[in-house]
């Protein structure tokens, strides 16, 4: 775990819904990234397993999307999905957020191993044990944590989408990529 780290308490819900939800505490705060990951293994305040059924954000060919999100330490992998986030009573509805090592792009699964280009960029951090925490919301000064770069541009290193054959590098539309949530609250929006 980082030092002097400040960590808060999220609820994520399906989106639309106020019954499929669960509470996360030991979410890492970060203003040096942008959006919220949440560990396909972590575990909710009333220590249930992470196991909402958040929609895939898929390609036309229904294909899921993944991103391999490079930090100082090492990486993550997961699939991009759209939640409902809540933060101390703000929330942002229908955001893309990353579900950090979910089996199904992770090789656990019938999906393929993640890339090279991902995994042989450092440390993989895809457990709470590795990663530290159950998540992280990345409040930095942007809404998108790529940006129009990887809107354009299909070998962006954040960004693959993942058929059955193999993940390959992708475009991602702005409004589809993990969104730092802050920016989509109705209020108290300013990004931090």
């Amino acid at each position: 775990p980082a030092v002097d780290t400040p960590y808060i308490t999220v609820t994520v819900c399906v989106p639309g819904s106020t019954t499929q939800c669960q509470t996360f505490d030991n979410i890492e705060v970060d203003t040096g990234s942008y959006g919220f990951r949440i560990l396909a293994d972590a575990t909710d305040t009333s220590g249930n397993p992470f196991d909402l059924p958040l929609p895939a954000e898929n390609d036309t060919n229904g294909a899921p999307f993944a991103e391999c999100a490079q930090f100082v330490d090492g990486f993550t992998w997961g699939t991009v999905a759209t939640a409902d986030v809540n933060v101390s009573g703000e929330t942002a509805s229908g955001v893309p957020v990353q579900v950090i090592g979910d089996p199904t792009v992770s090789g656990e699964s019938s999906f393929p191993a993640i890339p090279t280009a991902c995994s042989g960029v450092g440390t993989s951090e895809d457990t709470v044990t590795t990663f530290g925490a159950n998540g992280i919301l990345g409040i930095g000064p942007f809404a998108q944590d790529c940006g129009s770069g990887c809107a354009v541009t299909t070998d962006n290193g954040d960004y693959y989408v993942c058929p059955a054959s193999g993940c390959q590098p992708s475009t991602m539309a702005l409004n589809a990529q993990v969104t730092n949530p802050v920016f989509d609250f109705q209020t108290d929006n300013n990004g931090i």
